[in-house]
């Protein structure tokens, strides 16, 4: 994962036309399954004589790596009228994202202090505004299966957002995004079910006995 930011950092030092998103969705066992995605403009690829093809072979060799099942597919999106080239990698079999099931809670860790740091290391010499203002993003979404709880980032309902780009300007010391939720209770819906079967078994008993009255 270190790896990943700082291969897109130096796409990133380009001009600040750059996109990163790294999206964890976390299910109602814990079982983590994560996907990002890698943009950069085609402003920024003319800025610096490189071909769509070659920014995507490079992000291919170092964003993929070994990771064979990973399901890599090349994209090309419109944001705020700026042409955007880059990568959807699905699928991705990482050891970094720790989930633990416990007392009824799912909790997920991602450690991100290398990552801020390669942040830190990488940016271009402008302000946190402007890269923003050019596009410029580096975040990790967090998607739990319950209302969310976090130790860094925004909370809205199930999902979390922490802006690295803000955290690396600002040289907060954050160690690792930590995000917390209740376990889903199934049992309401297991006593629905069964709570049907039993309608339906009495509907099925009171149309055999009409048809044998008659």
């Amino acid at each position: 994962m270190k790896k990943i930011i700082m291969v897109f950092m130096a796409l990133f030092m380009l001009c600040g036309c750059a996109k990163y998103k790294m999206v964890v969705n976390v299910d109602g066992d814990g079982k983590v399954d994560s996907s990002l995605k890698s943009l950069i403009s085609e402003e920024a690829l003319l800025s610096q004589n490189m071909t769509k093809d070659e920014a995507i072979s490079a992000m291919k060799k170092s964003l993929v790596g070994n990771n064979e099942e990973a399901t890599v597919k090349e994209i090309k999106e419109e944001i705020n009228h700026k042409t955007y080239y880059g990568l959807s990698i699905t699928n991705i079999k990482t050891k970094s994202i720790k989930s633990t099931v416990k007392d009824g809670k799912i909790s997920v860790d991602i450690p991100v202090d290398a990552l801020i740091s390669s942040i830190k290391s990488g940016l271009p010499n402008m302000s946190l505004k402007s890269i923003k203002k050019l596009g410029g993003e580096v975040s990790i979404v967090v998607n739990m299966p319950t209302s969310a709880t976090s130790t860094v980032g925004k909370v809205n309902g199930k999902q979390v957002k922490v802006d690295l780009l803000d955290l690396a300007y600002n040289n907060k010391e954050v160690k690792s995004i930590h995000v917390t939720c209740e376990k889903e209770d199934h049992t309401g819906v297991v006593a629905g079910i069964v709570l049907v079967i039993i309608v339906l078994a009495g509907v099925l008993v009171m149309m055999k006995r009409k048809q044998k009255i008659d």
